[in-house]
């Protein structure tokens, strides 16, 4: 189920289509993958790539894009300090806000919507319980 608490509206919508409509007006494009196929945590970037091939090529094909990558951090020690990565997935979005960890989908456009709008992250007292 689709979520997404705003609370300086208070206001709640809810189901895949509101979301993704609401969305839509700032430039967020909303969609859910399913792999095509299942991948352990610790897989390479090569399955994880092949398991969202369908969805990568539909998405560089309407976006323009060229690549699709997927960063292995061990790799990158200087990111892993840079960003400070003690879990995985680590998400940062422009360079405001970050967290680690699959956060349920509310939390994860909330952070996405924060950023967007130019903020940073939400000190623990002002984020909503299920956002």
């Amino acid at each position: 189920m689709a979520l997404l608490r705003i609370p300086e509206e208070n206001r709640t919508i809810s189901g895949p289509e509101a979301v993704a409509e609401y969305l839509a007006r700032v430039d967020i494009d909303y969609e859910r993958w399913v792999p095509q196929q299942a991948f352990e945590p610790d897989a390479p970037p090569e399955a994880v790539l092949a398991a969202y091939s369908r969805e990568i090529d539909r998405l560089k094909a309407r976006g323009g894009y060229v690549t699709a990558d997927v960063i292995e951090v061990q790799e990158f020690p200087e990111l892993i300090e840079r960003y400070r990565v003690r879990g995985v997935p680590k998400v940062i979005i422009n360079e405001r806000v970050q967290f680690e960890g699959a956060l349920p989908e509310p939390q994860f456009i909330r952070q996405v919507v924060l950023a967007v709008d130019g903020q940073t992250q939400p000190t623990d007292g002002e984020e909503d319980a299920d956002a």
